[in-house]
């Protein structure tokens, strides 16, 4: 998914170049743009594909975008040597994923322009009540007075732990290091653990310490060899995890080699 959503940018691109030479500048500066904010860890661009689909959607339009799609899937078929369902089945797979993220940048950009609309009304209505109220009586206190923080002192305490053990199982996560991710699984014991926090900070000295806690591919395997797992799951797991590495691999060095591209026409 990731391979197809790379290559129906470069097509895309190629589509402007030819169709609209202002609008091919205009998604340059964008593709530019997502890279930088994702190599900042910009919370929006976690997903450099999502982000880039997305921008790249409300910056083109459906019209041209629909043009795109129909040379992306020749491009499938003639380059990539695929069935014409193959070729089909993935542009509806970037068509989904492209209104799956577009729709989320069009709220976030509601919610933005709400919050900003809240806030004028509400320093409008902080405004009148200051023209309104701005008149006191000699006998009455300053506003400083009147608005003067408490100093009482709040604090709050914790007294126990309580713990819920689930079964643990193999995940799905490819950003794992080394061997088998692991996950938590539905199922748990329903009789909680009750710990003193003291006790509990005690046992926990090594938490702020990443290097203390990340597990070895040999912790990782007997881990879930004493829950259970069966070995063929392990295994399953463990390939599905180096797939996916593979495939984000690959879309890296073809995201760089854009860049590097783009960064030659500017």
């Amino acid at each position: 998914n990731h391979r197809e959503t790379t290559i129906f940018i470069k097509v895309l691109l190629k589509f402007l170049s030819v169709r609209d030479s202002k609008m091919y500048k205009e998604a340059k500066r964008v593709i530019l743009s997502c890279l930088k904010k994702n190599d900042e860890h910009a919370p929006e661009y976690q997903s450099l594909s999502a982000s880039l689909l997305s921008h790249l959607r409300k910056l083109i339009g459906g019209s041209f975008w629909k043009e795109a799609e129909i040379y992306f899937v020749k491009y499938l078929r003639e380059k990539e040597s695929m069935s014409a369902s193959q070729a089909e089945s993935a542009k509806d797979q970037v068509a989904v994923k492209a209104a799956v993220a577009y729709s989320a940048l069009i709220r976030r950009n509601q919610m933005r322009r709400a919050l900003v609309v809240k806030n004028l009304h509400h320093v409008e209505d902080e405004e009148q009540k200051f023209r309104s109220d701005r008149t006191f009586s000699c006998s009455s206190p300053p506003p400083s007075i009147l608005f003067l923080p408490s100093k009482r002192k709040r604090s709050i305490k914790f007294d126990k732990v309580t713990i819920r053990e689930y079964e643990v199982t193999a995940g799905d996560n490819p950003s794992c290091s080394s061997g088998v991710p692991i996950a938590l699984g539905w199922k748990y014991n329903p009789v909680d653990k009750e710990v003193a926090i003291d006790e509990y900070e005690k046992c926990n000295a090594t938490r702020g310490n990443s290097n203390a806690i990340q597990l070895s591919a040999e912790d990782r395997y007997t881990m879930l060899a004493i829950h259970g797992v069966p070995n063929s799951q392990i295994t399953e797991a463990h390939e599905e995890c180096q797939r996916v590495q593979k495939e984000r691999r690959e879309t890296i060095n073809t995201l760089i080699k854009l860049r590097k591209t783009l960064d030659n026409d500017t």
